[in-house]
């Protein structure tokens, strides 16, 4: 056995693999521990000097997650106890990489204390599942949030750096709307809708919407939707009305502005069918429309019914009497 630089962990190591060669079986001194395939995180996150509390404040209790760097690894379906410790030690490795690079300084510079070298905070774990039983969090004794963290957050002991967040129990507040988005079911849907009547912050919550967007499109493209495919597109309904609506009513604006009729009656026509589809009474509407001042044509698009449009359009004159 090579000798190590303490001569009691020698001792004892041998002393030990005396006692276990005494009962047969195999062991080994030395033994060379590493991953026989590569695992990726989901999410690895090292927030920038420049990023503040305002900037964190958007999303709520997750910007107080990612303030510090941080692994998140997501699960759609609660996690099993591998999973749980493969995750684990993806957090360990990113520790022992950042050890070896302070290591690595230490002997560049020949610094004298290690620890300065150290980052002042290594990164934490977070789970984020859907939902977890009270099994699961008790065989890794995951304690319930402390008082700075909202209900629905559990910690293992603090040298661990890791944090759950068990999704369907948070409150339904603004706070948590930024991870209730990731939840499942009523919970997400919830999420969804409130998230799609906020006021627009910078691109951020359009970016997001966006996302949704697209889930919602290739759901819906597929040929056989099961019907778990069909709750989630009524799941995602109000993110992709909303992203939808904004992109058409920027494309009407746009197009006003800039005094372009073709694309105004695409856009109109785009606007049109969104909210009502498309009939022959409705088709004769389109023209008018365009050539309304833009603000009176989205507010009769955006707030009446087919009903009542088709009646202030009547009598305003726009409608032509049908000829036989």
């Amino acid at each position: 056995m090579k000798m190590t630089r303490q001569p009691h962990d020698q001792y004892s190591k041998e002393a030990l693999l005396e006692i276990l060669a005494f009962f047969g079986g195999k062991s080994e001194a030395q033994r060379f521990i590493h991953p026989k395939e590569v695992y990726y995180a989901d999410i690895s996150f090292e927030p920038p000097p420049t990023l503040t509390k305002t900037d964190l404040e958007k999303v709520g209790v997750l910007g107080d997650m990612i303030a510090t760097p941080c692994l998140i690894e997501y699960f759609w379906t609660p996690p099993t106890q591998m999973e749980t410790r493969l995750c684990l030690m993806k957090l360990f490795s990113w520790h022992g990489d950042i050890l070896r690079e302070a290591k690595r300084k230490q002997k560049e510079i020949k610094a004298k204390n290690l620890q300065q070298l150290l980052p002042k905070v290594l990164p934490k774990l977070w789970l984020l599942t859907t939902s977890a039983s009270q099994e699961f969090l008790a065989s890794f004794d995951f304690k319930p949030h402390r008082s700075e963290w909202c209900e629905g957050f559990y910690f293992v002991g603090e040298a661990m750096n890791t944090g759950i967040v068990v999704i369907d129990e948070l409150p339904e507040t603004l706070e948590t709307v930024w991870l209730r988005i990731f939840g499942k079911g009523k919970t997400q849907q919830k999420a969804i809708e409130t998230l799609a009547t906020l006021e627009d912050q910078e691109p951020l919550l359009d970016n997001v919407l966006d996302v949704f967007h697209k889930w919602h499109e290739d759901t819906q493209a597929q040929d056989h939707l099961t019907p778990e495919d069909k709750e989630l597109l009524m799941i995602l309904s109000p993110a992709y009305e909303k992203s939808r609506t904004q992109a058409i009513v920027e494309g009407v604006l746009k197009g006003q502005e800039q005094g372009r009729l073709d694309e105004r009656k695409f856009y109109v026509n785009n606007l049109m069918k969104l909210r009502f589809g498309i009939d022959e009474a409705l088709s004769q509407l389109i023209d008018p429309l365009v050539h309304m001042p833009h603000e009176e044509s989205l507010r009769l698009l955006m707030h009446c019914s087919r009903e009542e449009l088709l009646a202030q359009m009547n009598e305003k004159g726009e409608i032509s009497p049908k000829t036989h």
